[in-house]
């Protein structure tokens, strides 16, 4: 018998080569007791050791104690389940549940737990004790967590689909990756140095001087915030400034920020200073120059009509399942709220979920994202018609090429004009509100470590930058741009929060928009 155990497992993975004869004769006692064969037995062992034991070198009488205990809970709740059933009703078990029993947190008692997975607002009642904020229906107006202008009135969407307009050269959806070769990233990096060149020399009066040369003077200085090694962090013992080919041959030296009574860097920054270089090797900065302040005339600064948009970024689904519960939950509210615009960026099949990452779903990365992401939002956009749902790809997406920028997804053949898949990132035009948005699903605030604009040519009248750190919405230096967080949808084992934007007629941005951050 012991032989049969073992063959059998060797057919799931040649890794319980060699078990010890205890091993055997334990896991052939837990079969008696079962009733259960060695091919079942088998399949369950593996399950068991695949989602509690992941990376073990082997398995040991504690494995198997561990695994017939939870044969045997298992075993009394499916009993009790079945005690419980009426009407002659048989639990139906789901193909995920043979996966893992983490993928339901409830066996589900009919069929119609199944079909919950895919309709388009099925009913959020679920029993976790994960999970900080459960879910259920009677929840479905969100708790205020913040708010910026909360005198301003909230407003609805139309009867007519609102328009929008991508500003500027998005990639095109045919644009390959990983075809650039190192000539064409150093001629973009030599361009961008050489931009900043020119603009500082215009502001400062005077020409650029090449960072590797000696000058005892103070002057000025252009160059790419680099550390001193390849996987190195930032420090001020580790700066260095590499400057431009033509001006300065892209010699690197050491950047001396001592004398800096404040400084914010961050590696491939390029920046203008004034300083001092008395040797040639080493530049002591006495003063950075900021970069020129975007043009608020080239877009739009403030809403010419009223309108409102809700923002929102995943993951969409807790850890403990697919179920995508607080996407149900955010689609609920704004079935009641109506927005003029829905945005929701991604990721909406999360690399990081515990189960895609582990490869315990038998479901391909694209089927997720078709049956369990987009039928849902497909379904909420055919009840909502008045609402353009905006999708905005994230890096983390598993069924999209992990890619930053990234042309718009397609998506195939949406059953209604109201989705809008957008390029990442993007700047678009409400044409509703005449209100220039810019937005990004990368996770720029934790990358840089900092709550600041990033440098644009225009500067839209409201920039979201989706981030793992605390939700915000805040208005930029001059007040021209209101900078927004609207958090993640699912945050840990719980739901997270998301954005509500209403703005209205005014000559600020930061005056005439309103933006509540909701907990759902």
């Amino acid at each position: 018998m012991e032989a049969l155990v073992q063959a059998a497992l060797l057919r799931h993975s040649t890794a319980y080569k060699g078990l010890e004869p205890g091993v055997l004769a334990e896991l052939v006692d837990v079969a008696a007791k079962a009733g259960t064969d060695t091919g079942a037995l088998a399949a369950s062992f593996d399950r068991f050791m695949t989602i509690n034991r992941f990376g073990a070198s082997g398995v040991t009488l504690e494995d198997v104690e561990a695994f017939a205990a939870s044969e045997c809970s298992a075993s009394a709740k499916a009993l009790a389940e079945k005690t419980n059933l009426t009407g002659g009703q048989r639990s139906a078990t789901t193909p995920s549940q043979r996966i893992s029993p983490y993928l339901h947190t409830k066996t589900a008692a009919s069929a119609q737990a199944r079909a919950a997975v895919h309709s388009p607002l099925p009913s959020l009642a679920r029993e976790s004790g994960t999970s900080s904020t459960p879910l259920r229906p009677t929840e479905a107006s969100a708790q205020l967590v913040s708010s910026h202008n909360p005198g301003l009135a909230t407003c609805a969407a139309g009867a007519t689909l609102a328009a929008i307009r991508i500003l500027g050269t998005p990639l095109p959806s045919e644009a390959r990756f990983g075809t650039d070769s190192l000539e064409d990233r150093a001629a973009l990096l030599e361009q961008r140095i050489r931009a900043v060149e020119v603009e500082a020399a215009g502001q400062d009066g005077a020409e650029a001087h090449p960072v590797g040369s000696a000058c005892q003077d103070a002057t000025l200085f252009v160059g790419r915030i680099c550390c001193d090694t390849e996987e190195g962090r930032l420090n001020p013992q580790s700066l260095l400034l590499e400057g431009s080919q033509a001006l300065s041959g892209g010699a690197r030296v050491r950047l001396d920020v001592s004398r800096l009574p404040a400084f914010r860097l961050f590696p491939g920054q390029v920046v203008s200073l004034r300083g001092t270089n008395p040797s040639g090797h080493c530049i002591i900065a006495a003063e950075l120059c900021g970069p020129r302040e975007p043009d608020a005339k080239t877009g739009s600064s403030h809403p010419a009509a009223p309108t409102s948009i809700v923002l929102a970024a995943g993951p969409y689904c807790c850890p403990e399942n697919l179920e995508y519960a607080p996407l149900h939950a955010l689609l609920e509210h704004c079935r009641r709220l109506r927005p003029a615009h829905l945005l929701l960026a991604g990721p909406w099949v999360d690399e990081a979920h515990p189960l895609l990452a582990g490869g315990l779903v038998d479901e391909t990365f694209q089927s997720i994202f078709q049956t369990r992401f987009l039928a849902t939002v497909e379904a909420f956009s055919g009840a909502c018609p008045g609402t353009r749902v905006l999708l905005l790809p994230s890096p983390r997406d598993l069924h999209l090429p992990p890619v930053f920028p990234a042309p718009a997804p397609r998506l195939a053949a949406p059953a209604t004009p109201a989705l809008t898949p957008l390029p990442n990132p993007t700047t678009i035009m409400l044409e509703d509100a005449g209100l220039a948005l810019g937005c990004t699903s990368v996770d720029w605030l934790m990358a840089v470590g900092r709550e600041e604009l990033v440098r644009l040519d225009s500067a839209p009248a409201v920039l979201v930058l989706p981030s793992d750190l605390a939700p915000f919405a805040r208005p930029a230096p001059g007040g021209a741009t209101l900078c927004i967080n609207p958090g993640r949808a699912a945050k840990g084992a719980g739901a997270g929060t998301f954005a509500h934007l209403c703005a209205a007629p005014g000559e600020r941005a930061c005056d005439a928009l309103r933006c509540d951050i909701l907990r759902i």
